[in-house]
């Protein structure tokens, strides 16, 4: 499933793109919030695609047929959650209502923003949610920092929504989203949806290269799961980050020598030095990842108010480094002080 390059849109897409936005804010923010028993969310959803219906019904068959196969899993699912509410003795009024406000919006969200993306490009609609959810992540930091108006702010939201809110003694920062768990869940979309934001705007470079944007993008998820204290979700975020560099340094190694031959090797530059500079940046390389882990993780240190732990660890690494350094370049020149770079960031 590809998406269509953005071009001009009609107005009826922008009104539907308008839409798509007010329920991704109630979705993150006000997600008790209803209108007569129905989600606000939900409300503004069904009125997008109640346009896209009248306006153009064309791209929702379109849609629909580019995503058979998930709106056929979403089916299965909706039998099989059908089946589990009538053997733990839910009535049918509350299994049509759970289907309605799970598995029938979802199908509904599928469709507009499919429809969205074919004719909008994927950028606005990532950038809507990604948008939603960093004002979130901001309060949370600042809950996490002990700010009163932050907490105010969630609190407000509650009274809004007519449902207290599920910290009353501050224990752990949730945002403006309705607990910390709903946090933890919305930061790792927000991950996955700026990954494939990322992908789509490089065209797949970085996977071929480290991504500084990326990075930072690591580490603001990381703050955020710090700040509201979910651990889950912050060990699959160092997982991913550290896979991620991996993967990034092995095409570096693979591509050492191209590189340093096209940018360097001319005039006094010979062969010779080429190989030298590319045996320094293989050893050189792997450090992507130990200096990028340390960026993300010293910063996480201090956002538990521990300023010791960071400070001890880098007069180790500094001695540690000094020793190495002479030890190995005694051994290997050059290519130890490219080796001991590497293993330093990580000590």
């Amino acid at each position: 499933m590809t998406a269509a390059k953005p071009h001009k849109a009609s107005a009826l897409y922008w009104i539907v793109l308008l839409l798509f936005a007010l329920s991704a804010v109630c979705a993150i923010m006000l997600v008790r919030y209803s209108v007569s028993g129905v989600p606000l969310r939900t409300f503004f959803m069904m009125a997008a695609l109640g346009l896209l219906v009248l306006g153009a019904p064309y791209a929702l068959v379109e849609a629909a047929r580019d995503l058979r196969r998930i709106l056929q899993v979403v089916a299965a699912f909706t039998v099989l959650g059908i089946i589990v509410s009538i053997f733990a003795g839910d009535g049918p009024g509350l299994i049509v209502q759970q289907v309605i406000e799970i598995h029938v919006q979802a199908v509904i969200s599928l469709l507009v923003v499919r429809s969205l993306v074919k004719e909008m490009g994927v950028k606005p609609v990532l950038v809507i949610f990604l948008t939603a959810w960093g004002v979130s992540g901001i309060f949370a930091f600042l809950q996490g920092l002990g700010l009163d108006f932050a907490w105010e702010a969630r609190e407000q939201l509650g009274e809004l929504m007519r449902a207290h809110i599920a910290y009353l003694g501050r224990e752990r920062a949730l945002g403006l989203s309705f607990t910390p768990i709903h946090l933890a869940t919305q930061t790792c979309l927000a991950l996955a949806a700026f990954y494939a934001l990322r992908l789509y705007q490089s065209d797949g470079a970085i996977l071929r290269r480290v991504d500084p944007k990326l990075l930072g993008m690591l580490l603001i998820c990381g703050i955020v799961c710090i700040s509201s204290g979910n651990r889950s979700p912050l060990l699959g975020i160092g997982i991913f980050g550290f896979c991620y560099l991996w993967t990034a340094s092995r095409r570096l190694l693979m591509l050492a020598v191209p590189i340093v031959e096209l940018i360097f090797q001319h005039g006094a530059f010979g062969p010779s030095d080429t190989q030298k500079v590319a045996t320094a940046l293989l050893f050189y390389a792997p450090a992507i990842a130990g200096y990028s882990i340390v960026k993300i993780a010293g910063p996480s240190f201090y956002a538990l108010q521990d300023s010791r732990t960071p400070v001890i660890v880098s007069l180790i690494t500094i001695g540690s480094n000094l020793l190495l350094n002479l030890w190995l370049n005694s051994i290997l020149g050059f290519r130890g002080l490219a080796l001991n770079t590497e293993t330093a960031p990580e000590t």
